[in-house]
């Protein structure tokens, strides 16, 4: 493994992140200032991941084919020049533009990332590689909403900003400095031109998207209306709600390491499964929580929900990228990521307009519990390291083998676009 371009891309995140985590318990209060209703801070939060969705699916397959430093470069100038944005809003509408802008610019910084951290994950050490890569970005989150809301209260909402500018700027640097403009194992793989859908023919891509995009919606609903929650009905300060997005990230970080080593010695399904299953639960109690203690456990439960399940997943996906690409598998599951955020933050909102944050809450559970059902069903089968695609047409447990092949040869297009061979006959009975 690269070593140093490996520590230069956990820093360009921790870095991003931190500056990301400033604004995050902010962001709904300084909305609803501006005048901003349920629905409006539903869109202004959702418009960030809606936007990066679309973007990566796009940027993902760019990843396969052109320079990631190039992509990751520009990103992270974008994200810092948006940063200035917020600033000079005065109205919802400007927040909301201003978060479209971000979005576009992320969708070149995280999935590329996490296809350059794929690429250079040792075989059988994918979840141990993939965990420490999110706990880079997990750590950065859990500091900043706490920094963020002690910006705010001290010297005021213009402080975080300023600070998420200056960390982009520095993510720059490290990106600059220190990651090489493409790694030797990336030049082997299959160039496809425009979006590539070739994953979305595996059953077991399908159930890993179908999980993480539901599960997303979940986290989406929760992170939107959890520090208005807080300020409106527990009246707690920024500083508060900050804390409590700082322990729910921290308890993420703290369960990624032991869930990277165990999804590497156990099966990665099983390890994700206990992550989806608990999700629902700590989501369904969060409209129960009536002080900021209580809050606070709700969202250490969460944030350890999510600390199981994202390292195996993302050990799914390194293995699933090194056949149909790491930047076009990165790229979806990214993509599902976001669009699952977009949509939670959105349908939180007009929940909670129309109806209550009660109801947006229990909303929120039943997406993740369905995410966690269409996962388990999808992905039955599946075995560390195995390398097979299993088509979303085929019947349960037929699988279509790569073996003997590079991993992401272009032979990977003919077994999936062409129909399966006829087997050959069996021996007589009669043959000695």
């Amino acid at each position: 493994m690269n070593r140093g371009a490996f520590y230069a891309l956990l820093l360009a995140m921790l870095t991003t992140s931190l500056g990301v985590g400033l604004i995050v318990p902010l962001l709904p209060i300084y909305a609803s200032n501006l005048g901003a209703g349920g629905i409006w801070i539903g869109l202004i939060f959702g418009a960030n991941p809606l936007v990066r969705g679309a973007f990566t699916l796009v940027v993902g397959g760019l990843a396969d084919r052109r320079e990631k430093k190039s992509l990751m470069s520009w990103g992270l100038l974008g994200y810092a020049a948006v940063s200035l944005a917020f600033l000079f809003s005065r109205t919802p509408m400007h927040l909301f533009l201003a978060r479209m802008a971000q979005g576009a610019f992320s969708a070149m910084i995280m999935p590329v990332a996490r296809a350059y951290a794929g690429e250079l994950a040792p075989k059988g050490r994918e979840g141990v590689t993939m965990g420490q890569f999110a706990l880079a970005f997990t750590v950065g989150f859990a500091i900043g909403p706490l920094a963020g809301g002690i910006l705010n209260d001290n010297f005021g909402m213009a402080a975080p900003f300023l600070g998420m500018t200056g960390l982009s700027v520095l993510a720059w640097l490290f990106v600059r400095l220190s990651v090489p403009p493409r790694f030797p194992t990336a030049e082997g793989l299959a160039r496809h031109g425009g979006l590539d859908v070739r994953p979305l023919k595996d059953r077991q891509v399908v159930g890993l998207i179908a999980g993480r995009t539901l599960g997303e919606l979940g986290r989406g609903i929760f992170t939107a209306l959890m520090p208005v929650y807080g300020s409106e009905q527990l009246l707690l300060s920024t500083s508060q709600t900050g804390l409590i997005v700082t322990m729910r990230s921290g308890a993420e970080s703290l369960m990624q390491p032991v869930s990277g080593k165990a999804s590497d010695r156990l099966n990665r399904r099983t390890v994700c499964m206990v992550g989806f299953v608990l999700m629902p639960i700590a989501l369904f109690l969060a409209p129960t929580a009536r002080s900021f203690y209580s809050l606070a456990l709700v969202g250490l439960f969460l944030g350890s929900s999510s600390g199981v399940s994202v390292p195996a997943a993302g050990a799914i996906s390194v293995e699933k990228g090194r056949q149909y690409g790491m930047g076009s598998m990165m790229g979806l599951e990214a993509a599902a990521q976001a669009l699952g955020m977009a949509a939670g933050s959105t349908i939180g909102g007009t929940l909670m307009q129309l109806f209550s944050v009660t109801v947006a809450f229990w909303a929120a559970a039943a997406a993740a519990l369905a995410g966690a059902v269409i996962f388990g069903s999808l992905t039955r089968g599946y075995v560390n390291g195995q390398a097979d695609a299993v088509l979303v047409t085929a019947s349960p447990g037929a699988r279509v083998s790569s073996r003997g092949r590079h991993p992401a040869a272009p032979a990977c297009n003919r077994f999936l676009d062409a129909p399966e061979p006829t087997p050959a006959p069996a021996p007589s009975s009669t043959a000695q």
